[in-house]
């Protein structure tokens, strides 16, 4: 917590030496723009600031992030805080994109090398926009809901609009776009699926627990996936924190006894050993991440985060591709009706759905929003 930033702030920059005037330049506008906090100098390292409880100032142990520090405080002629420092990094992220020749309004996000992930009529590309040949009936998603929301978005919507590509693939599912890849036979799945045993069963039994997500089928004429249980990195640093490298089932089960937050396992399609993920084309786009959501935060304001569960089960896929994500678990035959985890396209697909609710929402007059993908 810090106090309200006073006008004198910006005081004493135009009397920096030259080898430091890019950095004070930099800040003085910060300075200027109130964006550093009040004066820190000849504080105590405790100060109780009405309203707010004790404040600690905590210097940084590291002894980069400490010269980082000093060179920032000999720029401004005070101490700084952790606090002080994001937001000057999120006014030099405005900055930047400015240079780049991108209007940080909260309007659009331009990247000028690849499609954005939050632009809509850049992610409903026809490369990876590929809808069924009729109607699919097993699928919650509501193509005229979609429709009604878009043309309150754009009311002179024609036929050449992106959207409607986004819309057949909502009403007839998402079909495969090269169904001709030789598929490589897989007769089991991969050791991590074993290896974690009823850990990687509960995580599937979620997903066919998720009605109209998965449906059990012959085997004949369908295409083996092998699953593929995953850990987070984070996790598996949690629990080497305690003294565990989490291999197989007892090690996690040990780990989760110890730590405060147990570790889940995640199952997922590996689509890519059976080829297909091979044969399908590239889409490259670039991803919002935490930073644009950083950026977009000013003083006063706070974010709030919605996690959509099963967000890749949501999007029916076509009934000429569902041949294509089988598995077998249990000597039982099994395929995806929707889109599974591990498929190639899978995140760019959803990024293009997303993306359309975001250009409602901004519609609507939320602009300080962003799609950000965690599980991909």
């Amino acid at each position: 917590m810090a106090a309200e930033p006073s006008e004198g702030d910006g005081k004493g920059l135009e009397e920096q030496t030259s080898s430091s005037s890019s950095i004070a330049a930099v800040v003085e506008s910060s300075c200027k723009n109130k964006l550093i906090c009040s004066k820190f100098n000849n504080i105590s390292p405790v100060k109780r600031f009405e309203g707010f409880i004790d404040f600690k100032f905590e210097y940084p142990t590291s002894l980069a992030l400490r010269r980082t520090y000093r060179i920032i405080e000999i720029c401004v002629e005070k101490r700084v805080t952790s606090l002080q420092l994001r937001r000057l990094a999120r006014q030099l992220i405005k900055e930047s994109l400015r240079k780049q020749g991108c209007e940080f309004s909260g309007l659009e996000y331009v990247s000028l090398s690849k499609p954005s992930a939050l632009q809509a009529s850049e992610m409903c590309s026809e490369i990876i926009l590929t809808a069924g040949a009729c109607p699919i009936t097993d699928c919650n998603l509501r193509p005229e809901v979609m429709r009604r929301d878009h043309l309150n978005m754009h009311p002179d919507c024609t036929d050449a609009c992106y959207f409607w590509r986004l819309c057949n693939v909502a009403r007839c599912g998402w079909s495969l776009p090269n169904k001709g890849f030789k598929i490589k036979r897989i007769k089991d799945n991969h050791p991590p699926f074993k290896n974690f045993g009823s850990f990687s069963q509960e995580s599937l039994d979620k997903q066919l627990s998720v009605a109209g997500a998965v449906e059990e089928v012959e085997g004949r004429g369908l295409t083996i996936n092998p699953l593929l249980s995953v850990v987070r990195n984070s996790d598996l640093w949690r629990a080497h924190g305690v003294g565990l490298n989490v291999i197989d089932e007892a090690s996690l089960q040990e780990a989760n006894g110890m730590l405060e937050t147990p570790i889940k396992v995640r199952v997922c399609l590996d689509a890519g050993a059976s080829g297909q993920n091979e044969s399908q084309p590239d889409f490259p786009f670039s991803y919002a991440s935490i930073q644009d959501a950083v950026a977009l935060l000013t003083p006063g304001c706070f974010m709030a985060k919605l996690d959509l569960a099963h967000m890749y089960l949501t999007l029916g896929l076509a009934l000429d591709s569902r041949k294509f994500f089988g598995f077998k678990n249990g000597g039982r035959y099994w395929r995806y009706r929707r889109m599974p985890f591990g498929v190639k396209l899978a995140a760019a697909v959803l990024s293009a759905f997303m993306s359309e609710v975001l250009g409602v929402a901004r519609s609507e007059g939320v602009f300080s929003a962003i799609v950000y993908m965690d599980d991909w």
